[in-house]
C-alpha cells in the first residue's frame, strides 16, 4: 500500500520494523530486537488510538495478538534491566546480593526463552487486517485535516497532564503513559510546529526520566518479593537488601525533581 499522509507513513515504518525484529526475536531474542520491537509496538498501538480519536472507529481486536507479544517481551526486559541495575549498584556501592542476583538471571532465561517462543508462533496476518484496515479508515483525510485533529487531541493530553502534575508523585505513572502517544505522534508529524525545539528536548528528557523512574519502580517491587518469596532472615542478607531499598528510594526521588522541571519546561509558553 502506498502512504498517503504521515500517519499511514509512520504506520508503515514501524510495520516493517516490527517484521525485522521479529525475525530476530525467532532465532534468538536479544536485548536490543526486543527493545526495537517493544518500541514498534507502542508506535503501532499509538497511531491506532489516534486512528479512534480521529475516526472514532474501535481498535481491531486482532491488536490483542501484539499486545500479548509486548507483554512476554516486557517480562524479559524488566527481569534484564532490573539484573542490570542490581550489578550497577553492586559494583558502585560494594554489594554482595549474590543470591538475589542468581534468581535474576535465572528468570532472565526463562523469559528469554518465553519470548523465543512467542515470536515464533506469533501469525502475521493481524499486521496485515489492521494495515488495510487503518489504510481505509485514514486513506481519504487530508494531510493539514489530520495535523489539525492531532494538534487538538495534543492540547487536550497537556492539559490532562497537567492537572496530573499538581500531585506529581502520585501520578508519575499515569503520567508517563500519558505522554507516550503525543510524543509518538509529534515525531510523525511533517512539520513539529506545536512545540519549539527547546520544549521538545526537555519533552524527550521527561520520558527519559519517566522511564528510568519506572525502572526502578520494577526493580523495587522485584525485591519486595524476592525478600517474600525466600523469607530473608539473616541479619547479612537483610542489611544489604535495606540498603538497596534506601538507594532505589533516593534515586525516585532524585527523578521525580527531574521530571518537575522537565514538565514545567515542556509546558512554559
Amino acid at each position: 500500500m502506498v502512504a498517503r499522509n504521515f500517519i499511514l507513513k509512520s504506520w508503515d515504518e514501524q510495520i516493517n520494523a516490527f517484521y525485522h525484529n521479529l525475525l530476530i526475536l525467532r532465532i534468538r531474542p536479544t536485548k536490543n530486537a526486543v527493545h526495537d520491537l517493544r518500541v514498534a509496538i507502542k508506535k503501532i498501538r499509538s497511531y491506532l488510538r489516534l486512528n479512534k480519536e480521529i475516526t472514532h472507529s474501535p481498535i481491531n481486536k486482532e491488536f490483542d495478538n501484539i499486545d500479548l507479544l509486548f507483554k512476554t517481551t516486557g517480562r524479559q526486559r524488566n527481569f534484564e534491566m532490573s539484573a542490570a541495575l542490581l550489578s550497577r549498584y553492586s559494583h558502585r556501592e560494594k554489594i554482595d546480593a549474590g543470591h538475589f542476583k542468581k534468581i535474576l538471571q535465572v528468570d532472565c532465561r526463562l523469559t528469554r526463552k518465553w519470548t523465543k517462543q512467542q515470536a515464533q508462533g506469533f501469525e502475521e496476518k493481524c499486521l496485515e487486517i489492521l494495515t488495510r484496515e487503518i489504510h481505509a479508515s485514514l486513506s481519504s483525510f487530508s494531510e493539514e485535516e489530520l495535523i489539525q485533529r492531532t494538534k487538538k487531541l495534543l492540547i487536550k493530553i497537556f492539559k490532562k497532564t497537567e492537572k496530573l502534575s499538581v500531585r506529581l508523585k502520585k501520578n508519575v505513572h499515569e503520567i508517563r503513559k500519558l505522554l507516550k502517544d503525543p510524543y509518538y505522534w509529534l515525531k510523525a508529524l511533517p512539520e513539529n510546529n506545536i512545540i519549539a525545539d527547546p520544549r521538545m528536548k526537555a519533552f524527550e528528557k521527561l520520558l527519559d526520566n519517566l522511564g528510568d523512574w519506572q525502572d526502578r519502580f520494577i526493580f523495587s517491587k522485584k525485591l519486595t518479593f524476592y525478600k517474600k518469596e525466600f523469607d530473608i532472615k539473616l541479619d547479612t542478607d537483610d542489611i544489604i537488601l535495606k540498603k538497596l531499598e534506601g538507594i532505589i528510594t533516593k534515586e525516585q526521588n532524585d527523578l521525580v525533581y527531574k521530571i518537575r522541571a522537565n514538565l514545567k519546561e515542556l509546558f512554559s509558553e
